[in-house]
């Protein structure tokens, strides 16, 4: 008598991936992105910040420069559109101190200013509040507040 040996089939389907296993590698997937879109965002605000510095620092020597040439500073209030002066004074004046980019200026109430690369407009005060044997100038930062503390300045803090 001849035995058969039913053995079970060793014969395996096409591998997969569990549905466990292709949820843990979209949840490291999206894990990754947001940290790749915050420090994205980050780099961005320091270029900003930068950039707000290097612009106030060349400002700062374009007022100098229209002082002694005039005597005087422009008048400013420190007010959203106090910088409508330092483009009258330093970029369209009968001298020109300082040139200025098409997206370094824009028009608030029908009135040309500087603004900061976050496209908010700078705040220019003469006489200084901070600095009172000269003017202050500031960016109002990222937030787009005034006197808070992302405000990039021309005085230490």
């Amino acid at each position: 008598m001849r035995t058969i040996n039913h053995r079970p089939s060793t014969i395996a389907g096409p591998a997969a991936f569990t549905l466990i296993e292709l949820l843990t590698v979209i949840l490291i997937i999206m894990i990754l992105a947001g940290l790749v879109a915050g420090i994205a965002r980050y780099a961005m605000i320091q270029a900003h910040v930068n950039r707000a510095k290097a612009e106030i620092a060349m400002v700062e020597m374009a007022l100098s420069n229209f002082q002694i040439d005039s005597g005087r500073f422009p008048p400013g209030n420190g007010g959203s559109l106090s910088s409508a002066n330092i483009l009258t004074n330093l970029a369209w004046g009968t001298k020109k101190y300082m040139s200025f980019r098409k997206d370094q200026t824009n028009t608030v109430s029908s009135t040309p200013v500087l603004v900061d690369p976050f496209g908010q407009p700078y705040r220019y005060q003469y006489p200084g509040v901070t600095n009172t044997t000269g003017f202050d100038l500031w960016s109002v930062g990222a937030d787009g507040s005034n006197s808070s503390p992302d405000d990039i300045t021309n005085w230490s803090k």
